[in-house]
């Protein structure tokens, strides 16, 4: 009885030795794979849909198959990583298809994807690694403007806020002129279309047009009381606010330049309004990973704005030695605002009594609060959705 049992052993052995010899040279032969990605630009809070379908050249049955590729951000360098385990057999082609969720703003890579196959016993694995790169970023999504003064503001007031502070200059109409398609319904000259009985548009002067820089601060801030919210998630709401302010200034005829204090000075000036893309790729890697002090950076903008310009300054810490400087009589004749984004509902009463004292030097300071409702950002992660 027990020869038969050797034997049987054996023989069970042998099949199994035979079985992960045949995986071993005999699987993944040749691997092909085609990824499709929604877009490859996306906002905050978007979701990103990718498909990703795999072909693989086998001469014997795999009991499974697993596919998995690897996203990682650029700046902080997280990774999400996808995972799908599939029956495959005598099947050629996989195709798997997944969402990835609650994703920050940034960019994303993924250089491989990793295929692996094995005996159904554990014994053996074989994996193949395919180059196919590619990413995406995700950029700010852009604060409206009737939630950016709050509740207390409606959508008249937050419009007139808004044109105040970037229109600080009164622009002068040169002429008017017929409408035309695209035309901005604002520069309708609605006395003189009713008199005419036609739509008539008023053209600006453009040696008139108005000099804009909004300056992010980017300084790492940190929590002044444990129930703030985080200094990151502020930041992230300040990004927002500058992405909400550029969006807004391109429907005005003014010339708008962002410069941030991340890593040095970084400058990025539009040659004209609708040329957006540079600050948006800018405001979507910046990080609040700076050093450098926000009062000396608004010094030098100051001094080189030229007059009747207008400063906006987004930031999350107001200090003595910025207040300071907007008090001196040399930043007269520019146009100056702060956009303060706190991690609390309600300003202090020293930040109220801050805000006293830039409205005697002929600033605004706009309170921004931090909603109510922002404990954190959603879950982030992969969630596959294949049939």
């Amino acid at each position: 009885m027990s020869n038969y049992s050797a034997w049987f052993l054996l023989y069970i052995f042998s099949f199994i030795g035979l079985y992960c010899l045949s995986i071993r040279l005999l699987s993944l032969l040749k691997v092909e794979a085609v990824r499709q990605i929604s877009s490859n630009r996306f906002l905050a809070g978007d979701e990103i849909t990718i498909s990703l379908t795999v072909t693989q050249h086998s001469y014997v049955p795999l009991g499974w198959i697993a596919v998995k590729e690897e996203w990682v951000h650029q700046g902080t360098l997280k990774s999400y990583i996808h995972h799908k385990l599939s029956i495959s057999w005598f099947r050629k082609v996989l195709t798997c298809s997944y969402k990835i969720i609650g994703l920050p703003r940034g960019l994303y890579r993924v250089q491989q994807i990793q295929i692996t196959t094995g005996d159904l016993f554990g014994f053996l694995r074989k994996s193949k690694f395919m180059d196919l790169p590619m990413h995406f970023t995700i950029g700010p999504k852009p604060m409206n403007r009737c939630h950016l003064f709050g509740d207390n503001f409606n959508r008249y007031d937050s419009e007139k806020t808004f044109r105040q502070m970037f229109m600080s200059n009164t622009l002068q109409t040169s002429h008017v002129r017929k409408y035309m398609e695209g035309d901005a319904m604002n520069r309708i000259h609605w006395k003189m279309s009713s008199r005419l009985n036609d739509l008539m548009t008023k053209e600006m002067d453009s040696s008139m047009e108005n000099h804009v820089v909004v300056l992010l601060n980017a300084a790492k801030v940190e929590a002044v009381d444990k129930k703030d919210i985080h200094p990151e998630a502020v930041f992230e709401l300040c990004v927002q606010v500058a992405a909400g302010l550029l969006q807004y200034g391109r429907q005005l005829p003014c010339r708008m330049e962002l410069v941030c204090n991340s890593s040095g000075n970084q400058i990025v000036r539009l040659a004209n309004r609708f040329e957006t893309g540079p600050c948006s790729e800018f405001l979507t890697q910046v990080m609040n990973y700076g050093n450098a002090d926000f009062t000396p950076v608004v010094r030098e903008e100051i001094q080189a704005l030229p007059y009747g310009s207008t400063l906006i300054c987004v930031t999350s810490k107001l200090d003595a030695s910025l207040i300071d400087l907007l008090a001196e009589p040399r930043r007269r004749n520019r146009y100056i605002h702060i956009v303060f984004m706190m991690g609390k509902p309600v300003p202090s009463e020293q930040e109220l009594r801050l805000k006293q004292i830039l409205k005697l030097s002929g600033c605004s300071l706009y309170f921004i609060p931090a909603p109510e409702n922002l404990v954190a950002q959603a879950q982030s992660g992969v969630v596959d959705v294949s049939a």
